[in-house]
Formats: structure tokens, C-alpha cells, sequence
């Protein structure tokens, strides 16, 4: 299994727009946006207070995570070491 740094991508460059971001009922996860042109997830965490996109994530994974009803497992289980990220 790859380590965390491996999926890094902190020289990535992102839009200058960002999707609007939406409230989720989770401990973990303050709220997720996805922009479909670029295929781009944002999820803004609570306990960092931080926000990362994760790059080259399919619209369909994203209508899963969006219908999940757990986010947090959700992006532990499918997301976290699964596909690149930068914080934004």
C-alpha cells in the first residue's frame, strides 16, 4: 500500500472558481462541493478547518459520496488514498 504522501499533488493547479459547497450532517466533514468540468471534489473538513480537492474524481463516485449515509466513512472507505489531493 502506497503511503499518504504518494497521493499529494501539492504542484496541481486548480480553477480559479470553485464550486458552491454544500452543509453534510457529518462529524467529520463540514461540507463537500464537486465541480463536474474538472472533475473535482472539494470537501472542507471540521476539525482542520481546512479544505482539499481531490483531483480526477468521476461524477458518478461523486453522485455515491453525495447519496452516502455516512460522508465520513464514505471518504475513509473510497476517497482517502484513492485518489490525489491538494489543500486549497
Amino acid at each position: 500500500m502506497q503511503n499518504d504522501y504518494s497521493y499529494r499533488a501539492d504542484s496541481a493547479q486548480l480553477p480559479a472558481h470553485r464550486p458552491s459547497m454544500q452543509a453534510v450532517d457529518s462529524s467529520q466533514i463540514e461540507s463537500i462541493g464537486y465541480d463536474a468540468i474538472n472533475q473535482i471534489l472539494y470537501i472542507a473538513f471540521k476539525n482542520t478547518n481546512s479544505t482539499y480537492a481531490y483531483l480526477e474524481f468521476p461524477l458518478a463516485k461523486w453522485a455515491e459520496f453525495v447519496a452516502a449515509e455516512s460522508k465520513g466513512k464514505f471518504m475513509n472507505a473510497e476517497i482517502r488514498n484513492k485518489f490525489k489531493y491538494k489543500k486549497v
